[in-house]
């Protein structure tokens, strides 16, 4: 993990998928509430979150714990497409800091803030791949559900 920066976001989102484009329009009916009835708001963007205490048997969030917690079952992990998919994760304390500066700045009131490292990405495959190493498992192998990149 690299060390967690707060980034205000300058450039707009050109999400292109239905995933991104619902977190692009929950954005932008937050500022619409929030101008339309004088409320001050920061908008945060954190990327992946790992630290302690993490629930590790949701199987919808966080791609770490949904590997973890399959692995532990000695259950195959399921990557989508090839697996070189890039990710950045960031520690839950660090997050923290940026959220409670957030809170308190006015210099960011109506921002859009990126937090979390952005310059050192794994990918998945050797996300499962330290996982697997990790926890001692075998419940890694090299099978790939979706579309391969070319």
């Amino acid at each position: 993990m690299g060390s967690t920066r707060c980034v205000p976001r300058k450039l707009r989102a050109a999400a292109t998928r239905p995933y991104g484009i619902g977190k692009v329009a929950a954005e932008q009916m937050l500022r619409n509430l929030c101008e339309t009835h004088g409320v001050e708001y920061v908008i945060a963007v954190p990327h992946n979150i790992i630290g302690p205490r993490q629930k590790y048997d949701d199987p919808y969030r966080n791609v770490a714990s949904i590997m973890m917690n399959l692995m532990m079952q000695g259950r195959q992990p399921t990557i989508y497409g090839d697996g070189e998919q890039k990710r950045c994760f960031s520690f839950v304390d660090d997050d923290i800091y940026c959220l409670k500066e957030m809170a308190y700045r006015p210099d960011v009131v109506g921002e859009l803030i990126n937090i979390g490292p952005d310059e050192e990405f794994v990918t998945i495959n050797e996300l499962a791949n330290n996982i697997a190493n990790l926890l001692n498992s075998t419940s890694i192998r090299s099978t790939c559900r979706g579309v391969r990149r070319k």
